[in-house]
């Protein structure tokens, strides 16, 4: 394993976005003075700004080392990210934000995860892939990041009503926000069973991560109605670590 420019960037921008997202989320949009008025308030603490400035260093210093290519996808990310949090967005007379459309909200969130997972390591070390392989691991990786999004989706269920805002739990409700979480992971393990046949990947690879999808699978499926913080934080965004960790181990077999 080695700590890469592209690794560096990613967790700083990933660092740098969580913060930029919470900071949006307190910022009113509604008109240019109350923009401007919200901006003088206290937004963020003392460690909140060491942090930024932090990860802003990080990302300018690792920034020049990167090749082209990798920085494009950095670009998509980025202003991707943007259009989540700010709205900038015309739609029906007023400016909307990514996270205030149906389907298209997580669709996003796990096409950033994918192209950060998928496309910048391969595009940095210079990998050379078939073009329908590029494309069915970025789905694969795309659809278990979708399942996990789930649990926060059904966490903030009365917080999104609450804003008016229109999610799959909201519109069709937790069992079927369920349901679609363990189809997206059954079409991911799919997607590298069909690679594994082919040769692309091998067996210890493929069982890692059918391993971390099932798992995922029961933790969604059983999950609380009202799955608390720190069940989504920990648990569910530890499954990525727990996929991580699983696939690492399995590059030491043959």
């Amino acid at each position: 394993m080695e700590l890469t420019p592209a690794a560096v960037l990613a967790f700083g921008s990933t660092v740098l976005y969580y913060n930029f997202h919470d900071i949006s989320a307190k910022i009113d949009f509604s008109s240019f003075r109350a923009f401007k008025n919200s901006l003088r308030k206290d937004l963020l603490s003392t460690s909140e700004l060491i942090i930024i400035g932090f990860c802003i260093a990080l990302l300018i210093t690792n920034a020049l080392l990167l090749h082209p290519d990798v920085l494009i996808i950095i670009s998509l990310i980025a202003a991707l990210s943007l259009l989540y949090s700010v709205p900038l967005i015309p739609f029906k007379g007023k400016w909307i934000r990514i996270r205030e459309i149906l389907y298209f909200k997580l669709s996003v969130v796990a096409f950033c995860w994918a192209l950060m997972a998928v496309l910048l390591p391969v595009f940095e070390a210079g990998i050379g892939l078939r073009e329908h392989i590029l494309y069915i691991q970025l789905i694969a990786v795309g659809l278990f990041i979708f399942a996990l999004c789930i649990p926060f989706e059904i966490r903030d269920v009365n917080l999104e009503k609450s804003r008016g805002l229109r999610t799959i739990p909201i519109v069709h409700g937790i069992r079927v926000a369920r349901m679609s979480a363990v189809l997206a992971l059954f079409l991911s393990v799919a997607l590298y069973f069909y690679l594994y046949r082919i040769n692309i990947i091998s067996v210890y690879f493929f069982f890692s991560f059918l391993i971390s999808a099932l798992l995922s699978m029961l933790m969604i499926s059983y999950s609380n109605n009202k799955p608390s913080d720190f069940y989504c934080k920990f648990y569910i965004d530890g499954l990525m670590i727990f996929q991580f960790l699983l696939v690492l181990l399995s590059l030491n077999f043959r």
